[in-house]
């Protein structure tokens, strides 16, 4: 059985049947929402950050480099993590429509990269500027449960097609604020 846990904003934590741990935008450090402190992680196998916002990189790089748990981001965050110190051997880039494999913990998980709408830069420095398409990603476990986490992103038409071809059966919807002009269904 897959253990989900919403760590707040954007931030989830999963536990594969085999006990894969997973971190999904590990924002805990300052998320008003998180029910954890950073320090409680003991343990993550793998950490997908969806993009290069200081709410969705949060502990990420930290996180890594204390569990020597794989790092698996757009190219932006992955130079991040790369200046940071993220042992190169730990960071896996991807990219929309990109599939990785990742074994960890004794088991696999198969991870597609996929299309988000949303912005997506940093600047580590004066005058340096980062940035890369923002993803989503969908997860395959190794028991046959797919989780799709869309990361920041707006509605458009692939959201039907992501879920024509890769049935999810778990959405992770990042919910942060809700903008008090904007329409309500």
């Amino acid at each position: 059985m897959v253990k989900m846990r919403f760590l707040g904003v954007s931030a989830f934590e999963i536990e594969t049947a085999g006990g894969m741990r997973i971190l999904i935008d590990p924002y805990i450090t300052g998320n008003p929402d998180c029910p954890i402190a950073a320090d409680d992680i003991e343990k993550a196998d793998l950490i997908l950050v969806s993009h290069s916002a200081w709410d969705h990189v949060g502990d990420s790089i930290e996180l890594a480099k204390r569990t020597g748990a794989v790092f698996m981001s757009g190219h932006d965050v992955h130079a991040l993590a790369q200046r940071e110190g993220v042992p190169k051997e730990q960071i896996m880039g991807t990219q929309p429509g990109a599939t990785r494999e990742v074994v960890a913990a004794g088991e696999s998980v198969c991870v597609r990269a996929t299309v988000a709408h949303h912005a997506s830069f940093m600047s580590p420095e004066e005058g340096v500027y980062l940035s890369a398409p923002p993803l989503g990603f969908v997860i395959y476990t190794e028991d046959g449960v797919r989780i799709y986490h869309p990361g920041d992103t707006c509605l458009f038409s692939d959201l039907k097609l992501i879920a024509e071809l890769c049935h999810p059966q778990v959405l992770m919807i990042p919910v942060d604020s809700v903008n008090p002009g904007a329409p309500r269904r």
